[in-house]
Formats: structure tokens, sequence, C-alpha cells
């Protein structure tokens, strides 16, 4: 397949935390049209793997079980990023594959299939909190966050999985 050259985040500037590298890359990688997760990481020697989401491969096995005519949401994208604490405490990012092997989302319908881009920052979940205390359905609630986050692409399912996981804190 061909490799689709996106922009890369830059390496030129040092993060005051892993937090904030994550903050970056996730909006960096957002407003290009791709979503990128953290692959593996090793906190106490300040290492980092972040690879876009549709790396790796789905591999159906005995739990877990490709349905009938469904295709897999795993490319084998190889574009993977690589950030590291130094020794005075800031973040750097290295950028180890540029290149994914699949376009990047077009608008933020098609951005939707990527779950880390709509996962709700502490606000939203909060509006979410409020709404549904204040007995807001589901999918006014959509309506709320939509027309307060307009880039954002939420599904009503998200208002729902936020719901619970409001109720199970309790």
């Amino acid at each position: 397949m061909t490799p689709f050259l996106a922009a890369a985040p830059t390496t030129e500037r040092p993060f005051p935390s892993r937090e904030a590298l994550l903050a970056y890359v996730h909006e960096f990688s957002v407003s290009h049209g791709y979503a990128v997760v953290i692959q593996k990481s090793n906190v106490p020697r300040g290492q980092l793997w972040l690879r876009c989401d549709l790396g790796g491969s789905s591999k159906p096995g005995p739990t877990l079980r490709q349905r009938k005519g469904g295709a897999v949401r795993r490319k084998n994208c190889p574009f993977q990023l690589y950030a590291r604490r130094l020794p005075s405490s800031d973040w750097v990012l290295k950028v180890q594959h540029a290149a994914h092997n699949h376009a990047a989302a077009a608008d933020a319908q098609q951005l939707a299939a990527h779950p880390i881009a709509r996962r709700l920052s502490l606000e939203q979940k909060r509006l979410v909190r409020e709404l549904t205390a204040a007995g807001a359905r589901p999918a006014r609630i959509l309506e709320r966050l939509k027309e307060r986050f307009p880039e954002k692409p939420f599904k009503v399912q998200d208002i729902y999985n936020t719901r619970n996981f409001i109720r199970r804190e309790r």
C-alpha cells in the first residue's frame, strides 16, 4: 500500500511534563485527521512509545471473533513516535516512522471512528454530569456538547458510557 505522509509533530521543543507532551500529540494528530495512542511506556525510565491507533493487527482468536461480514479496524499502520524524559525532567519527542498506510479522516464524522478522538475532557464530563443531574436525556446532552464543542466528533454512545461511569463513581 502507498504510504501517506502526514505532517509529523514538531520535535524541536521540550515539553514540561508527560501530560503536556501527550496533550500536544493528541491535539496535533486529531487536527490532521489521525489518532495516536500509547503503545507502551516505561514510567521509571521515562520512556513512551506512541503509535497510530490503527497500528498493529487484529488477529481473531478464541476470545476475539470477527463479526460476519465485518471489517477489521486495525491496519498495521507503521506510524510511530518515541518520547523520553531528560535529566532536566523535560520530555522530548522523536518521530520514528512518519508515514501512515491509510488516508487521514476527512471530517469529524470519519474521525468519530477513532475512539481516542472522541474521549471526553474533564470539562465535557462535568457538563454531562450536570445535564444528567438536571434530567436531560442523552440525545439532548449530545446536542449541547455539539453546540459547545463543534470540533469534537461525539456519538450518543459516548454519552451513555460517560453516564454509566458517573453512576459507578457514586
